[in-house]
Protein backbone atom coordinates (compact mmCIF):
# COMPACT_ATOMS: atom_id res chain seq x y z
CA UNK A 1 0.00 0.00 0.00
CA UNK A 2 0.83 3.32 -0.33
CA UNK A 3 3.21 4.53 2.69
CA UNK A 4 2.01 6.56 5.63
CA UNK A 5 3.78 8.74 8.20
CA UNK A 6 2.89 7.02 10.38
CA UNK A 7 0.64 3.25 10.91
CA UNK A 8 -2.92 3.91 9.78
CA UNK A 9 -6.16 2.90 10.94
CA UNK A 10 -7.17 -0.08 8.73
CA UNK A 11 -10.41 -1.72 8.10
CA UNK A 12 -10.86 -5.04 6.47
CA UNK A 13 -13.89 -6.96 4.74
CA UNK A 14 -14.39 -10.21 2.92
CA UNK A 15 -16.63 -11.45 0.27
CA UNK A 16 -17.41 -15.51 -0.50
CA UNK A 17 -18.96 -14.79 -4.29
CA UNK A 18 -19.93 -18.45 -4.98
CA UNK A 19 -23.10 -20.33 -4.76
CA UNK A 20 -24.57 -22.14 -1.87
CA UNK A 21 -22.60 -20.11 0.48
CA UNK A 22 -25.35 -20.33 3.04
CA UNK A 23 -22.99 -22.15 5.88
CA UNK A 24 -20.20 -20.54 4.97
CA UNK A 25 -18.55 -18.73 7.82
CA UNK A 26 -15.08 -16.59 8.16
CA UNK A 27 -12.99 -14.66 10.75
CA UNK A 28 -11.52 -11.60 9.25
CA UNK A 29 -8.21 -9.70 10.97
CA UNK A 30 -5.21 -8.09 10.53
CA UNK A 31 -1.76 -8.37 11.66
CA UNK A 32 0.96 -5.80 12.24
CA UNK A 33 -0.29 -2.78 10.54
CA UNK A 34 2.83 -0.43 10.36
CA UNK A 35 3.19 2.56 7.79
CA UNK A 36 4.51 0.80 4.70
CA UNK A 37 2.46 -2.77 4.95
CA UNK A 38 -0.16 -4.90 6.83
CA UNK A 39 -1.29 -8.51 6.86
CA UNK A 40 -5.06 -9.46 6.18
CA UNK A 41 -5.81 -12.68 7.73
CA UNK A 42 -9.43 -15.12 6.81
CA UNK A 43 -10.15 -18.49 8.11
CA UNK A 44 -13.33 -20.46 7.10
CA UNK A 45 -14.92 -22.26 10.31
CA UNK A 46 -15.91 -24.90 8.45
CA UNK A 47 -13.43 -28.25 8.72
CA UNK A 48 -14.37 -29.22 5.43
CA UNK A 49 -15.49 -26.69 2.93
CA UNK A 50 -12.87 -28.04 0.17
CA UNK A 51 -10.71 -25.19 -1.46
CA UNK A 52 -10.55 -21.98 -0.25
CA UNK A 53 -11.45 -20.07 -3.63
CA UNK A 54 -13.78 -17.52 -4.78
CA UNK A 55 -13.04 -15.26 -1.59
CA UNK A 56 -12.17 -11.24 -2.09
CA UNK A 57 -11.23 -9.13 0.37
CA UNK A 58 -11.65 -5.05 0.63
CA UNK A 59 -9.56 -2.91 2.81
CA UNK A 60 -9.33 0.99 2.93
CA UNK A 61 -6.41 2.43 5.37
CA UNK A 62 -6.43 6.18 6.19
CA UNK A 63 -3.96 8.62 8.67
CA UNK A 64 -7.27 10.80 8.45
CA UNK A 65 -10.59 10.87 8.53
CA UNK A 66 -12.49 11.13 5.51
CA UNK A 67 -15.31 13.37 5.97
CA UNK A 68 -18.50 13.62 6.11
CA UNK A 69 -18.84 10.01 5.22
CA UNK A 70 -17.67 9.25 8.34
CA UNK A 71 -18.02 11.24 11.66
CA UNK A 72 -15.33 9.61 13.99
CA UNK A 73 -12.41 6.54 14.32
CA UNK A 74 -10.61 5.61 16.84
CA UNK A 75 -9.47 2.10 18.37
CA UNK A 76 -10.10 -0.16 21.39
CA UNK A 77 -6.96 -1.80 22.97
CA UNK A 78 -7.72 -5.33 24.92
CA UNK A 79 -4.21 -6.09 26.95
CA UNK A 80 -5.72 -9.41 27.50
CA UNK A 81 -3.51 -9.85 30.83
CA UNK A 82 -5.91 -12.05 32.35
CA UNK A 83 -7.94 -14.98 31.18
CA UNK A 84 -11.59 -13.71 30.03
CA UNK A 85 -14.87 -14.43 31.80
CA UNK A 86 -17.02 -16.55 31.67
CA UNK A 87 -20.17 -14.12 32.15
CA UNK A 88 -18.87 -12.53 28.66
CA UNK A 89 -19.43 -15.52 26.88
CA UNK A 90 -14.85 -16.20 27.60
CA UNK A 91 -14.98 -13.20 25.37
CA UNK A 92 -13.28 -9.66 26.31
CA UNK A 93 -15.47 -6.72 25.70
CA UNK A 94 -15.51 -2.94 26.19
CA UNK A 95 -18.22 0.06 26.08
CA UNK A 96 -17.16 3.01 23.61
CA UNK A 97 -18.91 5.94 23.90
CA UNK A 98 -19.20 7.89 20.87
CA UNK A 99 -17.56 11.51 21.03
CA UNK A 100 -21.38 13.09 20.02
CA UNK A 101 -24.51 12.32 20.04
CA UNK A 102 -26.52 11.06 17.28
CA UNK A 103 -30.18 11.07 16.38
CA UNK A 104 -30.16 7.95 14.68
CA UNK A 105 -28.31 4.80 15.37
CA UNK A 106 -25.37 5.09 12.86
CA UNK A 107 -23.52 2.47 11.24
CA UNK A 108 -19.80 1.41 12.72
CA UNK A 109 -17.16 -0.71 11.17
CA UNK A 110 -14.48 -2.44 12.45
CA UNK A 111 -11.52 -4.81 12.34
CA UNK A 112 -9.77 -6.21 15.01
CA UNK A 113 -5.67 -6.07 14.62
CA UNK A 114 -3.26 -8.55 15.79
CA UNK A 115 0.62 -7.42 16.49
CA UNK A 116 3.24 -10.18 16.47
CA UNK A 117 5.66 -7.96 18.22
CA UNK A 118 2.83 -6.75 20.96
CA UNK A 119 1.82 -10.39 21.40
CA UNK A 120 5.47 -12.10 21.08
CA UNK A 121 3.64 -14.40 19.21
CA UNK A 122 5.53 -14.46 16.13
CA UNK A 123 3.94 -17.25 14.37
CA UNK A 124 0.44 -17.04 14.68
CA UNK A 125 -0.33 -19.72 12.48
CA UNK A 126 -3.38 -20.99 14.78
CA UNK A 127 -5.23 -17.62 15.75
CA UNK A 128 -8.85 -17.54 14.95
CA UNK A 129 -9.39 -13.84 15.94
CA UNK A 130 -13.33 -12.88 15.66
CA UNK A 131 -14.65 -9.09 16.88
CA UNK A 132 -18.32 -7.90 16.99
CA UNK A 133 -20.33 -4.96 18.37
CA UNK A 134 -23.23 -5.46 21.31
CA UNK A 135 -25.66 -3.14 22.48
CA UNK A 136 -25.17 -0.25 20.15
CA UNK A 137 -27.22 2.97 20.30
CA UNK A 138 -27.16 6.46 20.09
CA UNK A 139 -24.18 7.47 22.38
CA UNK A 140 -22.17 4.30 21.57
CA UNK A 141 -20.94 1.02 21.78
CA UNK A 142 -19.70 -2.15 23.50
CA UNK A 143 -17.23 -4.25 21.32
CA UNK A 144 -16.03 -7.57 22.01
CA UNK A 145 -13.04 -9.53 20.80
CA UNK A 146 -12.45 -13.54 21.11
CA UNK A 147 -9.93 -15.90 20.29
CA UNK A 148 -11.78 -19.25 18.51
CA UNK A 149 -8.48 -21.69 18.07
CA UNK A 150 -5.52 -20.45 20.51
CA UNK A 151 -5.56 -21.48 23.98
CA UNK A 152 -3.45 -18.07 25.00
CA UNK A 153 -4.35 -14.75 25.03
CA UNK A 154 -2.78 -12.24 22.78
CA UNK A 155 -3.50 -8.53 22.99
CA UNK A 156 -5.76 -7.36 20.52
CA UNK A 157 -6.45 -3.78 19.45
CA UNK A 158 -10.02 -3.01 17.62
CA UNK A 159 -10.15 -0.60 15.09
CA UNK A 160 -13.46 1.25 14.40
CA UNK A 161 -14.93 3.97 12.16
CA UNK A 162 -18.44 5.88 12.53
CA UNK A 163 -20.99 6.29 9.32
CA UNK A 164 -23.87 8.27 9.28
CA UNK A 165 -26.41 9.10 6.99
CA UNK A 166 -25.56 13.03 5.58
CA UNK A 167 -27.97 13.06 3.20
CA UNK A 168 -31.79 12.59 3.81
CA UNK A 169 -33.57 9.09 3.85
CA UNK A 170 -33.80 8.01 -0.17
CA UNK A 171 -30.66 10.28 -0.83
CA UNK A 172 -27.06 9.89 -1.59
CA UNK A 173 -23.96 11.85 -0.61
CA UNK A 174 -21.31 12.52 -3.48
CA UNK A 175 -18.44 14.96 -3.56
CA UNK A 176 -20.22 17.76 -1.30
CA UNK A 177 -23.37 17.41 -2.66
CA UNK A 178 -26.44 15.00 -2.11
CA UNK A 179 -28.64 13.23 -4.87
CA UNK A 180 -32.44 11.71 -4.95
CA UNK A 181 -32.72 9.82 -8.17
CA UNK A 182 -36.71 9.22 -9.37
CA UNK A 183 -38.29 5.72 -9.89
CA UNK A 184 -40.96 6.94 -12.71
CA UNK A 185 -40.04 9.42 -15.41
CA UNK A 186 -41.42 12.75 -15.78
CA UNK A 187 -41.57 15.22 -18.80
CA UNK A 188 -38.41 17.73 -18.59
CA UNK A 189 -40.72 21.06 -16.70
CA UNK A 190 -42.31 18.35 -14.11
CA UNK A 191 -38.88 17.54 -13.30
CA UNK A 192 -37.50 20.58 -12.55
CA UNK A 193 -40.99 21.41 -10.31
CA UNK A 194 -40.22 18.46 -8.19
CA UNK A 195 -37.02 19.06 -8.12
CA UNK A 196 -37.54 22.55 -6.57
CA UNK A 197 -40.23 21.12 -4.04
CA UNK A 198 -37.38 18.94 -2.51
CA UNK A 199 -35.36 22.56 -2.27
CA UNK A 200 -33.07 20.99 -4.72
CA UNK A 201 -32.15 21.84 -8.74
CA UNK A 202 -32.53 19.44 -11.43
CA UNK A 203 -29.33 18.28 -11.78
CA UNK A 204 -26.55 20.12 -13.47
CA UNK A 205 -22.90 18.65 -14.07
CA UNK A 206 -19.60 20.29 -13.28
CA UNK A 207 -16.93 17.63 -14.21
CA UNK A 208 -16.39 14.25 -16.23
CA UNK A 209 -16.20 12.41 -12.46
CA UNK A 210 -19.79 13.77 -11.66
CA UNK A 211 -21.13 13.05 -15.29
CA UNK A 212 -20.07 9.36 -15.16
CA UNK A 213 -21.32 9.04 -11.09
CA UNK A 214 -25.15 10.56 -12.07
CA UNK A 215 -25.73 8.26 -15.05
CA UNK A 216 -24.63 5.31 -13.36
CA UNK A 217 -27.42 6.10 -10.86
CA UNK A 218 -29.35 5.76 -13.43
CA UNK A 219 -28.29 2.11 -14.96
CA UNK A 220 -27.19 3.44 -18.46
CA UNK A 221 -31.05 4.34 -19.11
CA UNK A 222 -31.12 7.98 -20.45
CA UNK A 223 -32.00 10.55 -17.65
CA UNK A 224 -33.06 14.63 -18.11
CA UNK A 225 -30.05 17.22 -17.18
CA UNK A 226 -31.25 20.70 -16.23
CA UNK A 227 -29.50 21.94 -19.11
CA UNK A 228 -31.72 23.90 -21.66
CA UNK A 229 -31.91 26.73 -24.40
CA UNK A 230 -35.99 27.30 -23.59
CA UNK A 231 -34.93 31.05 -23.16
CA UNK A 232 -32.28 31.65 -26.40
CA UNK A 233 -32.19 29.20 -28.54
CA UNK A 234 -28.46 27.73 -28.93
CA UNK A 235 -27.52 29.22 -25.34
CA UNK A 236 -27.80 26.56 -23.07
CA UNK A 237 -28.04 27.06 -19.21
CA UNK A 238 -28.45 25.13 -16.20
CA UNK A 239 -32.10 25.27 -14.10
CA UNK A 240 -31.53 27.30 -11.29
CA UNK A 241 -27.86 27.62 -11.74
CA UNK A 242 -26.84 29.76 -15.30
CA UNK A 243 -24.26 28.98 -17.17
CA UNK A 244 -21.47 26.01 -16.93
CA UNK A 245 -18.18 25.19 -17.93
CA UNK A 246 -18.54 21.61 -18.48
CA UNK A 247 -20.54 19.76 -21.10
CA UNK A 248 -20.13 16.25 -22.73
CA UNK A 249 -22.28 16.77 -26.29
CA UNK A 250 -22.44 13.54 -28.66
CA UNK A 251 -21.22 14.21 -32.06
CA UNK A 252 -23.07 16.66 -33.84
CA UNK A 253 -24.55 17.77 -30.92
CA UNK A 254 -26.89 19.95 -29.86
CA UNK A 255 -28.90 20.39 -32.94
CA UNK A 256 -32.59 21.52 -32.06
CA UNK A 257 -33.77 19.04 -34.21
CA UNK A 258 -37.47 19.31 -34.08
CA UNK A 259 -37.23 22.26 -31.59
CA UNK A 260 -35.84 20.31 -28.94
CA UNK A 261 -34.58 22.54 -25.97
CA UNK A 262 -33.88 20.25 -23.31
CA UNK A 263 -31.15 18.26 -22.36
CA UNK A 264 -30.78 14.57 -21.25
CA UNK A 265 -27.86 12.28 -20.72
CA UNK A 266 -27.47 9.41 -23.53
CA UNK A 267 -26.36 6.76 -20.63
CA UNK A 268 -23.29 4.43 -19.85
CA UNK A 269 -23.37 2.53 -23.49
CA UNK A 270 -23.44 5.72 -25.25
CA UNK A 271 -19.80 6.86 -23.46
CA UNK A 272 -21.83 9.33 -21.03
CA UNK A 273 -22.48 12.07 -23.25
CA UNK A 274 -25.39 14.45 -23.78
CA UNK A 275 -27.93 15.24 -26.57
CA UNK A 276 -30.87 17.91 -26.72
CA UNK A 277 -34.46 16.50 -27.25
CA UNK A 278 -37.92 17.46 -26.76
CA UNK A 279 -39.09 18.88 -23.21
CA UNK A 280 -42.13 16.82 -23.38
CA UNK A 281 -40.38 13.90 -23.48
CA UNK A 282 -40.52 11.56 -20.88
CA UNK A 283 -36.88 10.61 -18.86
CA UNK A 284 -36.43 9.69 -15.08
CA UNK A 285 -34.16 12.23 -13.59
CA UNK A 286 -32.20 12.82 -10.89
CA UNK A 287 -32.69 16.04 -8.47
CA UNK A 288 -29.52 17.55 -6.86
CA UNK A 289 -28.66 19.55 -3.24
CA UNK A 290 -25.39 21.28 -1.94
CA UNK A 291 -25.08 19.40 1.60
CA UNK A 292 -24.05 22.09 4.41
CA UNK A 293 -20.87 20.75 5.71
CA UNK A 294 -20.99 23.22 8.31
CA UNK A 295 -23.55 21.28 10.11
CA UNK A 296 -23.28 18.22 12.33
CA UNK A 297 -19.31 18.64 12.48
CA UNK A 298 -19.27 17.38 9.05
CA UNK A 299 -16.03 19.66 8.10
CA UNK A 300 -12.52 19.68 8.88
CA UNK A 301 -12.29 23.31 10.08
CA UNK A 302 -10.11 23.48 13.13
CA UNK A 303 -12.16 24.06 16.57
CA UNK A 304 -10.84 27.67 16.51
CA UNK A 305 -12.25 28.82 13.05
CA UNK A 306 -15.25 29.36 11.78
CA UNK A 307 -16.98 27.48 8.87
CA UNK A 308 -18.61 29.00 6.18
CA UNK A 309 -20.59 26.64 3.68
CA UNK A 310 -20.49 27.27 -0.03
CA UNK A 311 -22.09 25.03 -2.63
CA UNK A 312 -20.24 21.88 -2.64
CA UNK A 313 -17.62 22.76 -0.62
CA UNK A 314 -16.66 24.97 2.48
CA UNK A 315 -14.20 27.54 3.63
CA UNK A 316 -12.25 27.37 6.80
CA UNK A 317 -11.22 30.66 8.52
CA UNK A 318 -9.31 31.03 12.00
CA UNK A 319 -11.25 32.98 14.71
CA UNK A 320 -9.89 36.03 15.73
CA UNK A 321 -6.26 35.95 18.04
CA UNK A 322 -5.96 32.70 15.73
CA UNK A 323 -3.37 32.27 13.15
CA UNK A 324 -3.37 29.67 9.84
CA UNK A 325 -5.17 28.58 7.27
CA UNK A 326 -8.32 27.74 9.43
CA UNK A 327 -7.70 24.01 9.29
CA UNK A 328 -4.79 24.12 11.19
CA UNK A 329 -5.34 27.75 13.55
CA UNK A 330 -2.77 28.43 16.38
CA UNK A 331 -2.98 31.29 18.94
CA UNK A 332 -0.10 33.96 18.46
CA UNK A 333 1.61 31.55 20.36
CA UNK A 334 2.50 33.65 23.05
CA UNK A 335 2.59 37.14 21.37
CA UNK A 336 -0.12 38.19 22.84
CA UNK A 337 1.55 38.98 25.46
CA UNK A 338 3.34 41.92 23.74
CA UNK A 339 3.12 45.08 25.12
CA UNK A 340 4.04 46.71 21.94
CA UNK A 341 1.77 44.20 19.30
CA UNK A 342 -1.32 45.53 22.22
CA UNK A 343 -3.33 43.12 20.46
CA UNK A 344 -3.57 44.23 17.31
CA UNK A 345 -4.55 40.93 15.11
CA UNK A 346 -3.12 42.57 12.00
CA UNK A 347 0.58 42.64 13.68
CA UNK A 348 -0.25 39.36 15.10
CA UNK A 349 -1.24 37.82 11.84
CA UNK A 350 1.45 39.42 10.04
CA UNK A 351 4.49 38.35 12.14
CA UNK A 352 2.97 35.23 12.71
CA UNK A 353 2.76 34.28 9.18
CA UNK A 354 6.71 35.83 9.23
CA UNK A 355 7.39 33.14 12.12
CA UNK A 356 5.54 30.11 10.70
CA UNK A 357 8.28 29.17 8.81
CA UNK A 358 11.03 28.98 11.31
CA UNK A 359 9.55 27.84 14.36
CA UNK A 360 10.91 24.32 15.80
CA UNK A 361 7.58 23.07 16.25
CA UNK A 362 3.27 23.52 16.07
CA UNK A 363 3.38 23.01 20.01
CA UNK A 364 6.09 25.99 20.27
CA UNK A 365 5.09 29.16 21.79
CA UNK A 366 6.95 32.40 22.49
CA UNK A 367 7.55 33.67 26.10
CA UNK A 368 9.19 37.03 26.75
CA UNK A 369 12.40 36.85 28.84
CA UNK A 370 13.00 40.80 28.29
CA UNK A 371 10.59 43.53 28.91
CA UNK A 372 13.11 47.00 29.11
CA UNK A 373 10.77 49.56 30.73
CA UNK A 374 9.84 46.71 33.00
CA UNK A 375 13.09 44.67 33.62
CA UNK A 376 14.87 47.90 32.92
CA UNK A 377 17.27 48.92 30.06
CA UNK A 378 21.04 47.36 31.08
CA UNK A 379 22.13 45.44 27.94
CA UNK A 380 23.49 42.84 30.87
CA UNK A 381 19.66 42.78 31.94
CA UNK A 382 18.87 41.19 28.35
CA UNK A 383 21.83 39.17 28.40
CA UNK A 384 21.10 37.69 31.99
CA UNK A 385 17.82 36.73 30.89
CA UNK A 386 17.50 36.18 27.06
CA UNK A 387 21.26 34.34 26.46
CA UNK A 388 21.05 30.65 25.49
CA UNK A 389 17.66 30.34 25.24
CA UNK A 390 17.64 29.23 21.58
CA UNK A 391 15.44 31.37 18.77
CA UNK A 392 14.15 34.54 19.62
CA UNK A 393 12.15 37.40 18.05
CA UNK A 394 12.88 41.43 19.42
CA UNK A 395 10.16 44.21 18.99
CA UNK A 396 11.13 47.26 19.04
CA UNK A 397 8.33 50.92 19.67
CA UNK A 398 9.35 54.20 18.29
CA UNK A 399 6.92 56.20 18.70
CA UNK A 400 4.37 55.16 15.87
CA UNK A 401 6.92 52.64 13.96
CA UNK A 402 7.06 49.03 15.19
CA UNK A 403 9.69 46.76 13.98
CA UNK A 404 12.31 44.08 15.09
CA UNK A 405 14.15 41.11 14.45
CA UNK A 406 14.23 36.80 14.43
CA UNK A 407 17.18 35.60 15.26
CA UNK A 408 17.75 31.70 15.16
CA UNK A 409 20.44 30.83 17.08
CA UNK A 410 20.65 32.11 20.92
CA UNK A 411 22.20 35.66 22.02
CA UNK A 412 25.79 35.88 23.91
CA UNK A 413 27.60 38.01 26.32
CA UNK A 414 30.70 36.74 24.29
CA UNK A 415 32.33 39.43 21.72
CA UNK A 416 31.23 38.21 18.18
CA UNK A 417 29.03 37.61 15.04
CA UNK A 418 27.29 34.92 13.93
CA UNK A 419 25.67 33.96 10.74
CA UNK A 420 22.42 32.01 10.28
CA UNK A 421 20.20 31.78 7.02
CA UNK A 422 16.67 32.38 8.74
CA UNK A 423 17.39 35.47 10.32
CA UNK A 424 15.52 38.11 9.22
CA UNK A 425 14.44 42.37 10.20
CA UNK A 426 10.69 43.21 10.03
CA UNK A 427 8.76 46.32 9.94
CA UNK A 428 5.18 46.47 10.99
CA UNK A 429 4.90 50.58 11.07
CA UNK A 430 7.24 52.74 9.24
CA UNK A 431 7.43 55.49 6.51
CA UNK A 432 4.04 56.53 5.02
CA UNK A 433 3.34 54.76 2.07
CA UNK A 434 4.86 51.15 2.93
CA UNK A 435 3.12 48.33 4.40
CA UNK A 436 4.59 45.47 6.77
CA UNK A 437 7.64 44.12 4.82
CA UNK A 438 9.98 41.09 6.12
CA UNK A 439 13.54 41.99 5.43
CA UNK A 440 15.74 39.01 4.86
CA UNK A 441 19.48 39.10 4.22
CA UNK A 442 20.02 40.33 0.67
CA UNK A 443 22.00 43.20 1.49
CA UNK A 444 24.94 44.81 -0.36
CA UNK A 445 27.16 43.05 1.62
CA UNK A 446 25.00 39.79 2.61
CA UNK A 447 27.36 37.67 0.66
CA UNK A 448 29.93 36.62 3.13
CA UNK A 449 27.40 34.70 5.34
CA UNK A 450 29.16 35.71 9.07
CA UNK A 451 27.03 38.72 10.44
CA UNK A 452 23.20 38.07 10.72
CA UNK A 453 23.55 39.10 14.56
CA UNK A 454 26.08 40.62 16.93
CA UNK A 455 26.69 39.66 20.88
CA UNK A 456 28.36 41.64 23.42
CA UNK A 457 27.32 42.24 26.77
CA UNK A 458 27.64 46.09 26.53
CA UNK A 459 24.80 45.35 23.29
CA UNK A 460 21.01 45.00 23.02
CA UNK A 461 19.86 43.08 20.20
CA UNK A 462 21.87 43.57 17.36
CA UNK A 463 21.49 42.51 13.88
CA UNK A 464 23.80 42.69 10.31
CA UNK A 465 27.15 44.16 10.16
CA UNK A 466 26.52 47.76 9.20
CA UNK A 467 24.68 47.41 11.79
CA UNK A 468 21.51 47.36 10.29
CA UNK A 469 19.75 47.41 13.61
CA UNK A 470 21.55 48.35 16.71
CA UNK A 471 19.64 48.46 20.62
CA UNK A 472 22.75 50.12 22.80
CA UNK A 473 23.18 49.99 26.53
CA UNK A 474 20.36 52.06 28.60
CA UNK A 475 18.87 52.75 25.18
CA UNK A 476 15.95 54.98 26.62
CA UNK A 477 18.28 57.22 28.72
CA UNK A 478 20.09 58.31 25.03
CA UNK A 479 19.97 58.31 20.84
CA UNK A 480 23.15 56.25 20.39
CA UNK A 481 20.58 53.18 18.58
CA UNK A 482 20.38 53.39 15.07
CA UNK A 483 19.21 51.75 11.97
CA UNK A 484 21.19 51.35 8.99
CA UNK A 485 19.24 48.83 6.45
CA UNK A 486 21.29 47.43 3.06
CA UNK A 487 24.73 46.15 4.81
CA UNK A 488 23.38 42.40 5.57
CA UNK A 489 19.56 42.80 5.07
CA UNK A 490 18.00 44.28 2.06
CA UNK A 491 16.42 47.42 2.07
CA UNK A 492 13.42 48.48 0.63
CA UNK A 493 12.69 47.74 -2.83
CA UNK A 494 14.15 50.46 -5.04
CA UNK A 495 16.09 51.69 -2.35
CA UNK A 496 20.14 51.10 -1.69
CA UNK A 497 22.56 50.94 1.55
CA UNK A 498 23.16 54.09 3.25
CA UNK A 499 21.01 56.18 1.54
CA UNK A 500 18.89 58.73 4.63
CA UNK A 501 15.88 56.59 3.35
CA UNK A 502 17.15 53.31 4.40
CA UNK A 503 18.97 55.35 7.31
CA UNK A 504 15.26 56.61 8.42
CA UNK A 505 12.67 53.32 6.99
CA UNK A 506 12.44 51.05 10.74
CA UNK A 507 12.56 53.91 13.00
CA UNK A 508 11.90 57.26 11.59
CA UNK A 509 15.26 58.84 12.06
CA UNK A 510 19.33 56.91 11.46
CA UNK A 511 19.21 57.70 15.49
CA UNK A 512 16.39 56.66 18.06
CA UNK A 513 15.65 56.59 21.11
CA UNK A 514 13.17 53.52 21.89
CA UNK A 515 10.03 53.50 23.64
CA UNK A 516 9.73 49.96 24.39
CA UNK A 517 11.97 47.03 23.00
CA UNK A 518 10.53 43.50 23.53
CA UNK A 519 12.72 40.22 23.65
CA UNK A 520 10.53 36.67 23.31
CA UNK A 521 11.90 33.56 23.00
CA UNK A 522 10.80 30.30 21.32
CA UNK A 523 9.55 27.09 23.88
CA UNK A 524 7.65 24.48 23.48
Amino acid sequence: MDKFKDSPVVLVTSDHQRSGKEHDAALIWTEDVTKDSFKACLRELQNFDGKHQDIYVTWFAFAKLHKPLFTEHSSVNFPNTDPPTDEDNNAYCEFVHFTRSYNAIPSVQISANHSTTASGNMAPVHNGISAWIENMNESGFRVCVKELYETRYDPVSVNYAVLTDVCNPGWSYFNGFCYFTSDICRDWTTAVVKCRQESSVLVDVNNTEENVYIQHRHNGDKSWLGLNDRSTEGDFTWADRGHGNFTAWAKNQPNNFKEEDCAHALGVKHDYEWNDVQCSDCHKFTCKKDLDECQNHLNYCHKKATCTNERGSYTCKCRAGYVGDGFNCNSYAGLGYSAILANDDNYFGTLSSWLSPVVQSQSSYWKRCWRASVDGWAASTFHSLCDSKGPTVTIVRVGKYIFGGYNSLSWSSVSGYQYTSSAFLFSLVNKPGWGPVKLTQQGQYSSDKSSSTYSLLNYGPTFGGGHDLKIVNYASSNTDSYTNLGHTYSPPSGHSYHTSFTKSFLAGSYNFRPDEVEVFYETT
